[in-house]
């Protein structure tokens, strides 16, 4: 959903790092249950932008459900996404933002910085102390030093020539070990496809393009989610505005190999789905999709054991914005539907539970990759 996301005109407006009294749930000082067992804690992070320069992040602690709406003032703005990289949470704030902060797993803040007016800051990753930033404006990817982000951009990896244009449409980004894998769309000025989008390697150590290969279908849209076998899954669909009924299923969740890199076998294509995944969650043994045929239509699927299934949990809506998979196995489920909106979680074998939990998102917010659970 970036590509409509991209056409919005938002600000950004910079605030202190604050923390809120704004508690819509209850719980001891530290929001978990005292008698918790270690291994059923977890914590969810959810962002949500009104496209005009006001966010939230908000936390929900597990088990105890407690939710803090504004939990960190000022790192959320108008079109807000996340990344949980390691120990560090990574806020992107893109078409009119364009920023980035990083914050530590308590929380804390260690840095934010700008992107560059016009730059559109994607996806993030992390490789030692070097937070790297995939930019949608300026088909770059730019680095900045982990320890000291006010020091600003400190090097850039410049992939335009990648398309004809100039203008690469560079949307998700990567690390596996020294490696930087990068999703480009290849889109026309007219954001229809030139043809099969393309990833690119960036090597680390040379900051340098090392390989390109091409994908099955046009234009990745997801953020690349590895799986426990290691592989990287990314979700193409034909229309940058989301599944096209008369391109007839074309586009797949694309399965990608790291080493060496190359496109295997599509892990499940549009037409087997009845959309496209607009949001992958890998767990142990399942792959999860948020399916969109269309805008404000989206619905949650499982892939497990090489079966596709709906699932049709209590209290899910026809307009879910994402999922994500809490380390204890718990779903985690975005639902953007009108007059329920909020986070849903579920879990046990048989993924019971689905109460509401309002998480402040602005009324006119689209969650998509604005959900955590670490």
């Amino acid at each position: 959903m970036g590509s409509v996301m991209r056409i919005l005109l938002i600000s950004f407006v910079a605030m202190a790092l604050a923390c809120s009294s704004d508690d819509t749930g209850s719980g001891d000082a530290a929001g978990v249950a005292i008698d918790a067992n270690p291994s059923e804690v977890s914590t969810i992070i959810s962002v949500g932008g009104d496209f005009s320069g006001n966010g939230v992040l908000t936390v929900v602690q597990l088990p105890s459900m407690r939710v803090t709406v504004n939990a960190v003032v000022g790192v959320a703005g108008g079109d807000p996404v996340l990344r949980a990289l390691g120990d560090k949470l990574v806020v992107l704030d893109r078409f009119g933002g364009d920023t980035v902060t990083v914050l530590n797993r308590d929380l804390q803040l260690v840095g934010q910085a700008s992107t560059g007016p016009g730059s559109n800051p994607q996806d993030a990753a992390i490789v030692g102390d070097s937070l790297f930033v995939v930019l949608y404006g300026t088909s770059k990817v730019i680095r900045f030093n982990l320890l000291d982000l006010s020091a600003g951009v400190q090097a850039e990896v410049d992939l335009s020539r990648l398309d004809s244009d100039g203008n690469a449409n560079c949307a998700s980004i990567f690390a596996v070990g020294q490696k930087l894998f990068v999703t480009c769309q290849l889109l026309k000025p007219d954001f229809s496809a030139r043809g099969p989008g393309v990833i690119t390697v960036v090597d680390v150590a040379s900051e340098s393009i090392e390989t390109t290969i091409e994908l099955q279908a046009a234009n990745p849209v997801s953020f690349l989610k590895q799986d426990p076998g290691g592989d990287l899954l990314v979700s193409t669909v034909l229309s940058p505005l989301g599944f096209d009924p008369q391109a007839k299923g074309s586009g797949c969740v694309e399965r990608i190999e790291t080493s060496p890199p190359r496109v295997l076998p599509c892990e499940l294509t549009n037409r087997e789905l009845g959309g496209y995944a607009n949001e992958i969650a890998a767990g142990a043994g399942s792959v999860y999709f948020v399916k969109s045929i269309a805008f404000g239509l989206a619905s949650l699927h499982e892939l497990k054991d090489g079966v596709l299934q709906e699932l049709k949990l209590p209290g899910l809506g026809d307009d879910l914005a994402g999922v994500a998979v809490c380390p204890n196995g718990a779903l985690v489920v975005s639902d953007n539907t009108v007059g329920a909106r909020g986070l849903r979680v579920y879990s046990g074998d048989d993924l019971s539970g689905g109460e509401l939990l309002d998480v402040g998102w602005p009324t006119v917010a689209f969650p998509t990759n604005g959900t955590i659970c670490w």
